[in-house]
Formats: C-alpha cells, sequence, structure tokens
C-alpha cells in the first residue's frame, strides 16, 4: 500500500438494475450502466440498487492502546430519501471483512447526480 494512503482501501461494489431487467454479471458497475441509461430515458428511472460492502485493508488505528490500540471500523451508506444503513462494527480490527449486501428500490430522476465519497 502506498504510504500516502492514510485512510486505507475500501472495496465496495455497486450496481444498478432498472426494473424489469436480469442481473448480468457481465455487466458494468453503476458509473457505466446508469449513465448509459440515464442518455436515453425521458422519464425517472425505477429499479433495485444493489450495494456490496465487502471489505478494507490498512485502516489507521484510531483507538487509544486503553482502547485496544486498532480500530473498530464500520461503513455508513446514506442514500437521500432512504434509511441510513450500516455494516456491523469489526471491532479492534485493521482489516475488516464484512460482505454486507443491501439491496434498495430506487427511483432516479432524469437530472441526478451522483457523488460517491470515500
Amino acid at each position: 500500500m502506498p504510504e500516502n494512503n492514510k485512510w486505507g482501501e475500501l472495496y465496495v461494489q455497486v450496481k444498478f438494475l432498472k426494473d424489469g431487467t436480469q442481473d448480468d454479471p457481465k455487466e458494468p458497475l453503476i458509473l457505466y450502466n446508469l449513465e448509459e441509461m440515464l442518455k436515453v430515458e425521458s422519464e425517472p428511472i425505477e429499479g433495485s440498487l444493489s450495494i456490496r460492502v465487502i471489505h478494507a485493508k490498512g485502516i489507521p488505528i484510531t483507538d487509544s492502546l486503553a482502547e485496544g490500540g486498532l480500530s473498530d471500523p464500520f461503513v455508513r451508506i446514506i442514500i437521500p430519501e432512504t434509511k441510513v444503513q450500516q455494516t456491523g462494527v469489526s471491532a479492534n480490527n485493521l482489516n475488516p471483512i464484512w460482505n454486507y449486501k443491501l439491496d434498495l428500490p430506487v427511483t432516479i430522476p432524469k437530472n441526478v447526480i451522483f457523488f460517491f465519497y470515500f
């Protein structure tokens, strides 16, 4: 891991499936397939947003020595107009594995803008 990566690495998969379509593992992730759909659709798109938080590695130490000297990482997923979701806390772990999966029905307006914060 590069030394300037002080926050570690998070491995996440995100996919949007338009209603009436089948999941195809060969299809690209959200930034590609959703962008293409928005170019041709004139109405809001209804479908399912699938988010998988797989694991992280190289998480920095944030706990004090009295607390174990490692970190207790978790991932919080915030999507407007839905309930905030969160993985479990992985206590005293700098390389947590969550394998957390979330599927949400969503309606994406035509003028949507996506931001991914890590």
